[in-house]
């Protein structure tokens, strides 16, 4: 790409908690371990039946064909002009989305990139993320979130037309989102945000990459926190089966035009966030409580330093993200696809496909401040890994109102098949 235009660089401005929100919960910094492995160190090992590693088979790397869908995705990353057209002189727009966490976290990211000559000049950075805005706000298309990206675009100089890649982290609140006990948990953050992310490629309709990540420790805060531990561990999982359904050729996640109409962006792992509090993971990853503000749930300083310093480290790394820097090239994509890999984490059973799940999606009015740093009317938290896996019929989300997510789904997949066909 040419570098003649100068680093645009926006942040949504979302709603800051206030001091007597932050006095309604007190840190508890005695929590510093919950007991469970790092998805990154779990590997073929198993937390509740469940596979760990970032993909399938327990290991952490990318498969190689779905590694070869993604530089075919990141070849597609061009400069585009406000109509979304291929044009040298346009702009590539990489946005966050998601809540407080990851607004606070991608606005510390943002202060990273001044220094980082490397970075292409016609990358317009945009901070879309928002406070309060949880992942069934996300979902709900009529939700808040969505005028607070059009905003954030607006406030940057670009256009939806124009977003092309994606960091997306997202979280459940306990209260609006039922407690429930692994793996449904994990199952409904996934359905979700499956949900989101089919939004997300109708909104943005240029959108050919999501880098996902799932939350940071959650233990710090045990009696009020809108997704306390297990929880935010669990919600790792929600995002690994989502991943591996688009790897396992789910027709409703699919990416690749030579497969048929494109409903997605091409997923993957982002940087992986969660360590056990003080047990420092495999890398040294840690969190320590005064790395944590007030109420215990959003880091501050230091911790939201390390999560801008964990993406920018990732982004040099990742193959499909060349697009990003100057001095980066795609590398050529590899030449031994290997065979299909079997994509069940799920002990007795395959991951429910997107169009036939039965989760029951929820839609929430606006809310007044940080909608995670509300107190969920929840209570307690589901049963942590004892080894072992529950009943086969365990693993199969349910819900009365299951019908609704097949017309959520298949509404939105109408929509983008349509938009797509015109363009």
């Amino acid at each position: 790409m040419a570098t003649v235009a100068a680093l645009l660089v926006a942040t949504a401005l979302g709603p800051v908690p206030s001091q007597a929100q932050d006095r309604s919960r007190q840190i508890d910094c005695g929590q510093t371990s919950v007991g469970l492995v790092p998805l990154t160190d779990l590997g073929p090992g198993t937390y509740q039946g469940a596979t760990g590693g970032l993909y399938p088979l327990g290991t952490n790397t990318m498969p190689p064909a779905h590694l070869a869908l993604g530089l075919a995705a990141a070849a597609r990353v061009v400069p585009r002009n406000a109509a979304g057209d291929p044009d040298p002189a346009g702009s590539v727009v990489f946005a966050s989305v998601g809540f407080s966490n990851a607004e606070r976290e991608f606005a510390e990211f943002l202060r990273l990139l001044p220094a980082t000559s490397t970075i292409d000049d016609q990358v317009v950075v945009v901070n879309a993320a928002q406070g309060g805005e949880h992942i069934l706000t996300w979902a709900d298309p009529a939700g808040r979130p969505w005028r607070g990206l059009e905003a954030a675009l607006a406030q940057a100089g670009v256009t939806a037309q124009q977003v092309q890649v994606l960091w997306v982290k997202m979280t459940q609140r306990v209260g609006p989102s039922p407690l429930q006990p692994f793996p449904e948990s994990a199952l409904t953050f996934r359905d979700q945000l499956i949900q989101v992310i089919h939004l997300l490629a109708e909104r943005l309709p240029n959108v050919g990459i999501a880098y996902l990540s799932s939350r940071t420790y959650g233990g710090y805060n045990t009696t009020s926190s809108p997704s306390p531990e297990p929880l935010a561990y669990e919600e790792g999982f929600g995002v690994k089966w989502v991943v591996e359904q688009q790897i396992a050729g789910e027709g409703a996640l699919n990416a690749d035009p030579a497969a048929g109409v494109v409903l997605a962006p091409w997923l993957a792992w982002g940087p992986y966030l969660w360590a056990d509090g003080t047990t420092a993971r495999s890398d040294g990853l840690t969190w320590r409580c005064d790395e944590y503000s007030a109420d215990g749930v959003h880091l501050q300083g230091e911790g939201n330093a390390k999560v801008a310093a964990a993406l920018m480290e990732f982004l040099r790394e990742e193959p499909t993200a060349a697009w990003m820097f100057t001095d980066r090239e795609l590398p050529p994509p590899p030449t031994d696809l290997g065979e299909p890999i079997p994509t069940s984490t799920i002990a007795g059973a395959a991951p429910p496909s997107a169009t036939t799940t039965t989760t029951t999606p929820v839609t929430t009015s606006p809310q007044d401040g940080e909608g995670d740093d509300k107190t969920g009317d929840g209570a307690g938290a589901p049963a942590e890994a004892d080894g072992g896996g529950p009943p086969t019929a365990v693993w199969v989300a349910v819900g009365a109102g299951g019908a609704l997510l097949l017309i959520a789904v298949a509404v939105t997949a109408s929509r983008v098949r349509r938009r797509r066909r015109s363009e």
